[in-house]
């Protein structure tokens, strides 16, 4: 394959509030770890067409071949991206809930490089399996993704020959528009002592108008979401703010990550939302069933990665009735995490679809 001619331009680099350092190693072109600045980049980049061609295993959404270089603080650099949990799916109504089934979470992982600032790394093996190490959790991240409105898009994807399934999301979507997704820290938010184990806030997706976020933790082997924001609280001036909080907090993610790997939650909703009452007169519970279904690539608008497919039903009843059922697809990798995700329309009853109420991805 011909190598393109050299030039002093570097791919679309991540955003980080750390003052710029030296490229860390690439194939973990850092989304968003925080203390690192990535842009990593060399004027000799080969073309590629998937992430096998590389030696760093990402291939850039220019088809160009992310390079790996020496590191910084003796040490290996990594990171990963914002997904977000996923979106709100509160389907418009006034009894809400939502559901975040997307990982909830910026991910990264590795090891530490040193005492070089609290550079964090990580490096894929591309194994098949993520472990929880090879992904992080944490406030102070951010990443831009493309986000499509209502869109037609075929989650079952392509055959390739060792059984595995290829994605493309690089294209356009109907509705689709950059979006800077962050991490955020509980302190000093208006619901920060109603969720005194928090870990941090993402953002979930649009929801009648608002946007609304879910509160995360971490564990060892697990990402929970324990409850969902708006985000400004009540006041006289402010009727419709919304704070639903999750009993048993909801698994969105279970570690290590392997094909048939399967998890479930059934948990109770109370609190507000869009200034309802949810746990008195109106009960409600939602039932969360995950299941990592499939292996391949996903081609965002980024890079294409090899992914573990986690697919998730969220299943509602209010007062003991079945009311709204919502599919996602995430797709996740070593040190990116989730690179993608796709929501379904409400009460879709197939296991792969066509019609988005969402589309989530990567981009530069």
């Amino acid at each position: 394959m011909n190598r393109p001619a050299a030039d002093d331009s570097c791919p679309p680099g991540w955003i980080s509030s750390a003052p710029a350092r030296k490229a860390p190693p690439m194939r973990q072109v850092v989304p968003m770890v925080l203390s690192v600045l990535v842009a990593g980049c060399s004027a000799s980049q080969v073309a590629c067409r998937v992430g096998a061609d590389c030696a760093s295993g990402v291939c850039l959404g220019d088809g160009t071949c992310a390079v790996a270089d020496s590191g910084v603080g003796g040490g290996s650099t990594g990171g990963g991206a914002a997904t977000g949990g996923g979106s709100a799916t509160g389907g418009g109504s006034t009894t809400g809930g939502g559901s975040a089934t997307g990982g909830g979470s910026p991910t990264g992982g590795g090891s530490s490089g040193g005492d070089d600032g609290g550079v964090v790394g990580c490096i894929p093996n591309d194994d098949g399996t993520i472990e929880r190490s090879e992904v992080f959790f944490q406030p102070g991240l951010r990443a831009t993704y493309l986000v499509s409105g209502a869109a037609t898009w075929d989650t079952a994807g392509s055959a390739q020959a060792d059984g595995g399934r290829s994605w493309d999301l690089s294209g356009m979507l109907t509705g689709d528009g950059s979006k800077l997704v962050e991490t955020r820290p509980l302190a000093g938010a208006w619901y920060e002592s109603s969720f005194p184990d928090g870990g941090y806030v993402a953002e979930l997706g649009l929801d009648n108008g608002v946007v609304l976020s879910g509160v995360f933790s971490a564990t060892a082997d697990a990402v929970y979401l324990q409850g969902i924001v708006s985000p400004t609280g009540p006041s006289t001036t402010n009727l419709t703010s919304t704070k639903l909080t999750y009993s048993p907090w909801v698994k969105v993610m279970k570690f290590p990550l392997t094909a048939g790997a399967t998890w479930s939650t059934t948990t109770s909703v109370t609190g507000t939302y869009d200034g309802v009452l949810i746990g008195l007169t109106v009960l409600q519970s939602e039932q969360y069933d995950s299941t990592v279904d499939r292996a391949g690539t996903m081609k965002t608008p980024y890079a294409t990665f090899p992914v573990l497919r986690v697919r998730t039903v969220m299943s509602r009843t209010i007062n003991f009735v079945p009311t709204l059922t919502s599919r996602t697809f995430n797709y996740v990798t070593d040190c990116f995490g989730t690179v993608a995700t796709v929501t379904s329309t409400d009460n879709e009853t197939s296991t792969d679809f066509t019609s988005l109420k969402e589309a989530r991805r990567l981009a530069p």
